[in-house]
């Protein structure tokens, strides 16, 4: 595994010491080419997941970062999945599954009724942040990586993913909410309306499906992510039932922005490509377990309020 720095939290949250004793930990910049393609032959893995890259805050904060890590960091991972197959005697390139995201696409007032018939190749592009322009030219990226290289690969696009690990990003709101009610402690969710709810479990379930998808099939494959379409509301209001003093504890702020992304996309290519239509966990019990792993982390002393920022109605502190 390769990220930019040691940070070990999120590992020791959601694998047990045994697992992540098997996981090597490489720490190096996705923008340094050699590095990326040093380590991906070093490697010599059966599959690439690319899941690195900045969110749509801090891509709006430095944007020259952003496409500096969002997409030449993805052409790097390309190349150096090109350099393996140039080392590999004629064998088939190993296949690249990546983070691409639901952000490629506009708000729903720009696709209408006929939004959710769309697979996700076939819908027109309006992204309306930089972020989405960004993982748009990924998709770009993929596919002629298939046309001059015969590099497969699979993007997926999902949305308001929920669940251990997520503390950063425009859609964070709803697992921090539950985060915080876990805690003890008020949150306001800084985002609203309509979006598709997507559980971490089953995300890392089809990454990995996708991959194998990918070299099975070939091609330069983009599938749209739909789970469970619903208001950030009313997510809050099944998660109720699961932390019942989250209704005391979390609320949508006043005037907050409304997550300017279509959620009801077709996701048949995504069950074709991993071979199964039952591609995710019901919500009340995805959001149950969600809540019960937080109570365990709790318990272990392993759940921290660093990403939640300042309670609602209470000073920052003061450094």
């Amino acid at each position: 595994m390769m990220d930019l720095k040691e940070a070990p939290h999120i590992l020791k949250q959601v694998l047990s010491d045994e697992e992540r004793s098997r996981v090597r930990c490489v720490h190096a910049d996705i923008t340094d080419a050699a590095a990326v393609r040093d380590l991906v032959l070093a490697a010599s893995p059966t599959a690439v997941v690319h899941l690195a890259g900045m969110q749509i805050p801090l891509v709006k904060g430095n944007p020259g970062l952003g496409a500096a890590v969002n997409v030449i960091g993805t052409i790097n991972v390309f190349e150096a999945v090109r350099a393996l197959s140039e080392t590999a005697n004629g064998a088939p390139a190993v296949p690249v599954v990546y983070a691409s995201s639901a952000a490629v696409l506009g708000p729903s007032s720009d696709y209408g009724p006929a939004g959710a018939a769309l697979p996700a190749e076939q819908h027109p592009h309006r992204p309306r942040t930089l972020y989405g322009v960004l993982k748009l030219c990924n998709e770009g990226t993929a596919r002629l990586y298939w046309q001059d290289h015969r590099v497969p690969s699979a993007g997926l696009r999902p949305l308001t993913v929920f669940g251990v690990g997520r503390e950063v990003g425009l859609t964070s709101a709803s697992t921090k909410a539950v985060k915080a009610a876990i805690l003890g402690r008020r949150f306001e969710c800084q985002v609203t309306g309509v979006t598709g709810f997507q559980y971490v479990v089953d995300v890392a379930r089809l990454f990995v499906e996708a991959a194998e998808g990918a070299a099975r099939a070939g091609g330069a494959h983009v599938c749209g992510l739909r789970g469970h379409v619903a208001s950030h509301e009313g997510f809050l209001r099944e998660a109720e039932r699961a932390v019942p003093a989250l209704a005391s504890l979390a609320s949508v702020a006043p005037g907050a922005a409304e997550v300017p992304i279509h959620a009801d996309v077709d996701e048949s290519p995504l069950q074709a490509l991993v071979g199964r239509k039952d591609l995710h966990m019901p919500l009340a019990e995805a959001v149950a377990e969600m809540a019960a792993d937080f109570g365990a982390l709790k318990l272990r002393g392993l759940l921290q309020d660093d990403d939640l920022g300042p309670e609602p109605g209470k000073p920052a502190a003061k450094l």
